[in-house]
């Protein structure tokens, strides 16, 4: 039962995450949708029960829904990586956060959610190796290498216009990856940054390489460079 109730926690919890991402990127008005993320991450953190944790879902929903909306982001940046890096916003380093302040739209391509979900899938279709997958990684190395991979082509196909690769600097698995992305980014016309993250990593790198990606990426749309 601790389990199950566990599972439901860890839902419900991503599901208000993504609507407080989705603020910052759809509400017109930055300062208005730093405020109401700041508000309702409060009160997040000061929940605990299931119960509660759904009440405040549909309330932030209900909040969202009242403010004008631009559903037309200019960029679309998909992050991809090692799913404790993608998810904790101290760990990446408040990629999201700086992405929208630069003007573009990131998509979590790897949530406790979908790795859930995953779990009690039991569709044959899901549960053997993507053929496409295959072409790139033959074996399979551990981690999340997989599933990677594969949400780095849907993005691709999702015609996002750049994907940003995360990781723990000395995570084998997502090191092969590593190996493999470029190949991806050849094949399927999309840029990719690498962005290995350690104790080393310093703010101002990691502002400087975001900003650059994004000016090239903005870049290469405006000017159609294939």
């Amino acid at each position: 039962m601790k389990i199950l109730t566990s599972i439901i926690n860890i839902y419900i919890f991503q599901q208000i995450k993504k609507k407080l991402k989705n603020s910052k990127k759809n509400i017109k008005k930055k300062k208005k949708a730093k405020k109401f993320k700041k508000k309702y991450k409060k009160k997040i953190d000061k929940t605990d029960k299931i119960v509660k944790l759904y009440k405040l879902k549909n309330k932030i929903k209900e909040k969202y829904l009242k403010f004008p909306l631009n559903h037309n982001p200019e960029l679309k940046i998909g992050i991809i990586g090692d799913v404790f890096i993608v998810n904790d916003d101290y760990l990446n380093n408040n990629i999201f956060e700086r992405i929208f302040e630069l003007g573009a739209y990131a998509k979590n391509g790897i949530s406790p959610k979908q790795l859930i979900s995953q779990k009690f899938d039991f569709n044959p279709k899901n549960i053997l190796k993507s053929p496409k997958v295959e072409k790139y990684l033959k074996h399979n190395v551990g981690g999340y290498s997989q599933h990677t991979l594969k949400q780095a082509m849907k993005f691709a196909e999702e015609e996002y216009d750049g994907l940003i690769h995360i990781y723990p600097f000395n995570c084998m698995p997502e090191t092969v990856v590593r190996s493999i992305l470029p190949k991806i980014s050849e094949d399927y016309k999309i840029p990719i940054l690498y962005l290995p993250i350690d104790e080393q990593t310093g703010d101002a790198g990691f502002a400087t390489r975001l900003e650059a990606f994004v000016d090239l990426i903005r870049l290469k749309k405006t000017r159609k460079i294939i």
